[in-house]
């Protein structure tokens, strides 16, 4: 069967089967059908073989491919590529090292899952890894080699190491009887150390697991420098370490005087290993994660905790103040030493830290993510969220409020372990800050209580209910930070917690008995919310309020004061004698809000028809008459004018009984409005038509008659001359106008009232 690749051998163009083999590569990683791997890795062998570089090239990235996609290829295409170290041009020299590492982990894998014993194939694949080791080791070293091929095998053995960290590959440096040569010319520098670092990392390799190699599982001990050598030696010399002669080599064996001098190359090699990889971080950090790993399953806490010790410290050091890198190794080491969390403290300590950004998402990120680190963490957050600096607390807060909803968290578990122990914490900071006696500490503890409301409204519940026995300072903290949270907070949410409350529901506090300022304060905020978006309020508040109105009776008025602008006709007039019952101040608050409102729910003619209607001081619904005089004050001109005051006036003096405040409101439109003054005549012609001589009107109606004067001559002349005679007598300036006017239009005057005067 004629494989895949037949057609691109036979053409003659070079050009042409690179562009063929980039075809067949393409289709490859599509996706293409893998079937016939085998017969491709066959034609391959003659691409991989090709008098053209470019060909050799192009050849060796499809091998790269076709050995990921199947790996059963590998022992056919391993020998190929091993050759191709050796080729005379160093770009393919290059690209093989490129190939050969990304073959490494699939080649690996295929060696250990072969069994016992190991299949003839499978063991050449070991041996040409093996081979692959050496080489790449070589060209590191080599001066005859290109710069690129020497960063190419520099690669290929970080490949290598980090594939064999992770296959449990990496035993000790000096568990081998394998002869270690390591001039001294290398450690000139920190370039040098470096790569002497992973020249000794790579020679210490097993190629393939202990099992396949007729050893045992069990991987011996390594040594590892202190925390405070191993530090002092990557600070000081960048993994250099000491002088050594030329040509001085170091054969493993039992010898205490070799021993010796394993111990402290295995030092250099360690600080020379971590200095390369934190050299590079962001390239090398799988590096120090395989590492890290292999420390972790082969040796003690103790000693991984001083090795992870020194490298995260290291890193912390080198990393910019805003690097995630850093966030990205603390979640995937094995396991973290203590000082991490002093570390992170640090970078907590004060708002003006360059790194407060990072640690506190860095906090965020292990509370969520790694189960063993979630309550101190945590803890951490809890305590910033109540710091003594404000720019501090924010941060902290809105992290912890977040954590709390679950937001971006797919782990259920963690999201419930969180909440709960913020809103025990917020609850504690709760108590504690209606117990502060400066305003200062109540406005530290208050604040996360508050944010926590903001998801969950039903926790304003405890707020209310402990208001009130709270010290002052803390009163006036909570007055001041509520409204900005219940701006933002649903409105309905908002209702059915404070419906709670005035109704004195088991969850909230008892009924309410007289005005508390935390409710009148939350009615007023969600009022005003309502109002300047042109809104209303739920008709559930509004019916709520107007219940607790009713139950408090003439005491309750201060709490309908905020809903009055969004009261029906008939719910404003149900609200008028508890209105009254307020301070002035308060009343004539209310009165302008009903007045103001657009529209109003009580026009002022319906309003002022209203307030002359109730009865000072008469059953359930009587009211102080003071109040009363106050509440009927028409000094407004804007919103009382002269034709809503005559329109409501007119059907005052129709009532039966005639109001006690008609006579008084009469006199003030006359005052307020001159011009109404022949309006104001036939209201009181209406009322000497219907006998007021005969109510408790009758003095403010003389009154009123003799400040009209002379319009008002009429209405003294139509009395009755028993009222007259009394009238005159209490105003003896009137009657000596009414004689004069009498004496000069004689013919005008009623005869009767010509008798009252004498004339």
């Amino acid at each position: 069967m004629e494989g895949p690749l037949a057609a691109i051998t036979s053409e003659a163009d070079a050009s042409r089967r690179v562009a063929l083999l980039e075809e067949a590569q393409a289709a490859l990683s599509s996706g293409a059908d893998a079937g016939a791997a085998a017969s491709a890795a066959t034609d391959l062998l003659g691409l991989l073989a090709d008098s053209d570089a470019a060909v050799r090239r192009a050849a060796l990235a499809y091998a790269e491919d076709l050995g990921s996609a199947a790996p059963s290829v590998l022992p056919t295409l391993l020998p190929a590529l091993r050759a191709l170290l050796g080729d005379g041009s160093p770009a393919v020299v290059k690209r093989c090292l490129l190939s050969c590492a990304g073959l490494l982990r699939p080649a690996l894998a295929l060696v250990a899952a072969g069994g016992e014993p190991l299949p003839e194939a499978l063991a050449e694949v070991r041996a040409l890894v093996d081979g692959m080791r050496t080489e790449a080791a070589e060209m590191m070293a080599s001066a005859a080699r290109t710069d690129a091929v020497r960063t190419q095998a520099v690669k290929f053995c970080e490949a290598l190491a980090l594939s064999a960290c992770q296959s449990r590959l990496m035993p000790a440096p000096g568990a081998s009887a394998a002869q270690i040569s390591v001039p001294a010319a290398s450690r000139a520098n920190v370039q040098q150390s470096l790569k002497s670092a992973l020249l000794s990392v790579v020679k210490h390799l097993h190629s393939l697991p202990a099992e396949h190699m007729g050893g045992s599982n069990q991987l011996q001990g390594r040594e590892l420098p202190s925390r405070s050598e191993l530090a002092e030696e990557v600070d000081a010399t960048g993994g250099g370490g000491g002088a050594k002669r030329e040509g001085d080599s170091l054969e493993v064996g039992p010898s205490k005087r070799l021993r010796g001098h394993a111990a402290r190359e295995k030092k250099k090699n360690t600080c020379a290993l971590l200095e390369h990889a934190l050299s590079l971080p962001h390239e090398r950090h799988e590096l120090l994660l395989a590492w890290a790993y292999a420390e972790f399953r082969e040796h003690s806490l103790e000693r991984y905790d001083e090795l992870a010790d020194v490298l995260l410290a290291s890193l912390h050091e080198r990393l910019a103040p805003n690097d995630r890198l850093w966030t990205k190794l603390l979640l995937q080491m094995p396991r973290l030493p203590r000082t991490v969390l002093e570390l992170l403290r640090s970078d907590v300590a004060s708002a003006a830290s360059p790194r407060l950004t990072l640690g506190l998402t860095t906090l965020r990120d292990l509370a969520l993510q790694r189960d063993a680190w979630r309550p101190a963490c945590l803890e951490l957050l809890l305590e910033l969220c109540t710091a003594g600096s404000a720019p501090l607390r924010a941060p902290s807060i809105r992290l912890v409020v977040s954590m709390a909803a679950g937001e971006g968290v797919a782990q259920a578990a963690a999201v419930d372990q969180i909440a709960a122990r913020a809103h025990s914490h917020a609850a504690e900071e709760l108590e504690a800050a209606l117990a502060a006696e400066e305003e200062e500490e109540a406005a530290r503890r208050l604040p996360l209580y508050l944010a926590l409301c903001n998801r969950s409204p039903s926790m304003l519940a405890a707020l209310l209910a402990g208001f009130d026995g709270a010290s002052a300072a803390a009163q006036a903290t909570v007055q001041e930070l509520l409204p900005g949270l219940l701006l933002h907070l649903p409105m309905e949410a908002v209702t059915e917690v404070l419906l709670a409350q005035l109704r004195g529901e088991p969850d909230a506090s008892p009924p309410l008995s007289a005005a508390s300022p935390l409710p009148l304060l939350a009615l007023h905020v969600l009022a005003d919310r309502a109002t300047a978006v042109g809104g209303t309020v739920p008709a559930a508040l509004t019916a709520g309020v107007l219940g607790l109105v009713s139950r408090l009776g003439p005491h309750g008025g201060a709490y309908a004061v905020p809903l009055l602008p969004f009261l029906d006709e008939s719910q404003s007039v149900a609200v008028l004698p508890a209105l009254l019952r307020l301070d002035k101040g308060d009343l004539t608050e209310a009165l302008a809000a009903l007045a103001h409102a657009e529209p109003p729910p009580l026009a002022p003619r319906a309003l002022l028809l209203q307030l002359h209607l109730l009865k000072p001081e008469d059953g359930e619904r009587g009211v102080p008459l003071k109040a009363l005089i106050d509440a009927a004050c028409i000094n407004e001109r804007e919103v009382f004018t002269r034709d809503e005051l005559t329109a409501a006036l007119e059907e005052v003096v129709q009532l039966d009984p005639l109001p006690l405040l008609t006579m008084r409101t009469i006199i003030q439109t006359m005052v307020n409005w001159p011009d109404a003054a022949t309006a104001v005549m036939g209201l009181l012609r209406t009322l000497l038509e219907r006998e007021v001589w005969a109510t408790k009107l009758w003095e403010g109606y003389v009154r009123c008659c003799s400040m009209a004067m002379p319009l008002s001559r009429e209405l003294f002349y139509a009395m009755p001359p028993a009222q007259l005679e009394a009238a005159l007598a209490s105003h003896p300036d009137v009657k000596q106008k009414l004689v004069a006017h009498a004496r000069a239009e004689r013919g005008a005057v009623p005869t009767a009232a010509l008798g009252v005067l004498g004339l």
